[in-house]
């Protein structure tokens, strides 16, 4: 019974680190994809003529860097693909690529805001404004 129980820890365990390599290594694809074929410039273009820059940063100056969840557009992609689909993802991206109408815009939010915390959107906001400059210069 003793061995039974070690073996049961033992793959357990071996389980539990196969996960985590394999969600390291899909997430570590999905920012790949990201940044060749989302974060393009003309993407980067279109989404600061659809951000309120200014905006943003004033929302940005009032968050408390130190205690976000996360601070690289790695960790904020790993943290949307764990709270949303892939088909979610694909299609909120689909809306906006086509150019989001008021309505969808909001009905987006309202999902970020249902599925991801406060200091999570913080964090995205942040690693957002923080692209956008980047971009920018």
């Amino acid at each position: 019974m003793k061995k039974f129980l070690i073996t049961i820890v033992i793959l357990a365990a071996i389980g539990y680190g196969g996960y985590r390599v394999a969600l390291n290594y899909v997430s570590n694809k999905v920012v790949a994809i990201a940044q060749k074929e989302w974060l393009t410039d003309d993407q980067i273009s279109k989404a600061k003529q659809y951000a309120n820059i200014d905006q943003l940063a004033k929302e940005v100056s009032r968050v408390d860097k130190s205690k976000l969840p996360f601070h690289t557009k790695e960790d904020a992609v790993k943290t949307v693909m764990k709270k949303f689909s892939t088909s979610e993802l694909a299609d909120a991206a689909k809306k906006v690529k086509g150019g989001a109408t008021p309505q969808e815009k909001q009905e987006l939010m309202q999902l970020a805001e249902q599925r991801l915390s406060p200091d999570e959107l913080a964090a995205l906001k942040v690693v957002a404004l923080q692209e956008l400059q980047k971009q920018s210069k």
